[in-house]
């Protein structure tokens, strides 16, 4: 995904990425509510021997109503809510493959950090990181660059 990102920045397509990662088990969004519904009635069968049974299943009439519609209050709102979306993808993109020649594998510990950006600078997109993502100061710091007094054309790179 870093990956990616990192080719979005440098082929101008965005400008800043900023990616942030929750702290596991803290999110309680309202979607992990309608995923535990779906994962209820998933671990309800003893056997999905396809991506289409499973299919078959979440496209049931009684499963209709998880559209958000099933916690209305009176039986004919419930009758008027609109069945669950349910679609098939027939291309997927194989990035990974693709990325693989640009990959970094040496790099380790990205997990621990909550919030990376991705920025150009210098005409090259580069990644900083904050361990929390309430932080405002980002790492690595960047390098100062100072131009040659003598010569223009002279930089000087300060870690």
């Amino acid at each position: 995904m870093f990956a990616y990102i990192s080719m979005l920045v440098d082929n101008d397509i965005f400008d800043t990425v900023d990616v942030f990662f929750l702290i596991v088990g803290h999110t309680h969004a309202s979607i992990d509510q309608y995923f535990s519904v779906l994962a209820r009635l998933i671990f309800k069968c003893d056997f999905i021997g396809s991506p289409l049974s499973l299919h078959a299943l979440l496209g049931r009439e009684q499963y209709h109503n998880l559209s958000g519609a099933a916690w209305s209050k009176t039986d004919k709102e419930k009758s008027k809510s609109k069945p669950l979306l349910i679609r098939k993808l027939s291309v997927i993109f194989d990035l990974k493959t693709c990325l693989v020649p640009v990959v970094d594998m040496s790099i380790k510990y990205y997990s621990i950090p909550h919030r990376f950006q991705f920025k150009k600078y210098m005409g090259v997109a580069i990644m900083r990181y904050s361990i929390y993502s309430s932080q405002d100061k980002l790492l690595p710091p960047l390098p100062q660059i100072l131009s040659g007094e003598h010569c223009p054309h002279l930089f000087v790179i300060i870690l």
